[in-house]
């Protein structure tokens, strides 16, 4: 299940995954093959729809570790707030 894929790579702070997540979203969403591109579009579509502004969340490699991926603190507690009341929390 995604929400258990999400938090095993919360839990650990495991990178890898993280960007593996990223790309494959990408890639199921856009056809393969992934790129970042495709997996930054995909979910800021899925954000959008979801009524999430996230105006200023910018989406590199998927596992924060990129100096050109960025979010407001606003907009990550929206989301968090989000995802927490969500039935899989």
């Amino acid at each position: 299940m995604f929400s258990d894929i999400v938090r095993d790579i919360n839990k650990f702070s495991n990178n890898t995954m993280a960007r593996n997540l990223f790309l494959t979203i990408g890639a199921v969403e856009d056809k393969g093959p992934a790129t970042p591109a495709k997996s930054a579009r995909a979910i800021q579509a899925f954000l959008r729809c979801d009524a999430l502004d996230m105006e200023y969340l910018r989406l590199d490699n998927g596992s924060s570790l990129s100096r050109e991926e960025h979010v407001t603190a606003l907009s990550l507690a929206d989301l968090l707030q989000r995802a927490n009341a969500s039935p899989v929390a």
